[in-house]
């Protein structure tokens, strides 16, 4: 897994292995990436998928390397290239890496890559991991941190197919499950099952719509870099 993080690491990271790099070989890849992105002509750089791609790799580095703004700055970049192109997965994984350099809109970057994370069906650790942010950066007695687990185990269950992301259908029941704990000490299978059916988090058409007005507050009306009307016309009924 490269996009859930569990007890302060990312999920399924090798134990000892050296996940980030020196920061010479993080520079050497960067200036390998620069070269890619000169030797994009004119016709292929003016918006592609291709160029957004160079750019994520290279926020993603300089991610690493804690040069945040220059993260931020390539990601967002990234992010209206993919959204021209109509790649969502593009577009969520440039607000993972923009929410990751905790810049001053790093919550509008979160905002945009829950809508999209559950409006379209991207890869689903993906959308866990933005609704996992969502968890980390709210209180642990918010009602929101229960909305995000409930809306990234509904995601879970319905997006896996049998026999696949089965790790990832227990980690977002987990979730829940420490959300619940730390929301209202909850303990236990009866109790859990009582705090779910009170916060009515086993009904989608409650807490889907209560996460849409989470995403409202996190996204000023003239926040978005995205036109959601349109993009609403455009999903299948």
């Amino acid at each position: 897994m490269r996009y859930l993080i569990k007890d302060g690491n990312v999920v399924g990271a090798d134990d000892g292995e050296d996940v980030y790099g020196s920061p010479e070989a993080l520079e050497s890849r960067l200036n390998y990436h620069q070269t890619q992105l000169a030797a994009l002509s004119k016709s292929e750089s003016a918006g592609s998928v291709q160029r957004a791609g160079i750019l994520l790799h290279m926020a993603d580095l300089y991610h690493q390397l804690e040069k945040n703004e220059e993260c931020w700055n390539l990601a967002r970049e990234a992010f209206s290239d993919f959204a021209d192109s109509n790649d969502w997965n593009g577009a969520v994984e440039a607000c993972y890496n923009m929410v990751l350099s905790e810049q001053s809109d790093a919550l509008t970057a979160l905002g945009h890559g829950i809508w999209l994370g559950v409006t379209y069906p991207i890869d689903l650790e993906l959308s866990m991991a933005m609704l996992q942010m969502l968890v980390d950066e709210s209180p642990k007695e918010a009602d929101t941190r229960a909305i995000a687990a409930a809306a990234s185990s509904y995601l879970a269950d319905v997006r896996s197919e049998k026999g696949k992301n089965d790790d990832l259908v227990f980690f977002a029941h987990q979730m829940l499950g420490r959300v619940a704990e730390e929301h209202s000490q909850v303990e236990g299978k009866m109790a859990f099952d009582i705090w779910v059916r009170s916060l009515e988090l086993d009904d989608p058409a409650v807490f889907l719509p209560k996460l849409s007005g989470v995403v409202d507050q996190l996204v000023s009306p003239d926040g978005w870099w995205i036109d959601r009307d349109v993009l609403r016309e455009e999903l299948p009924h």
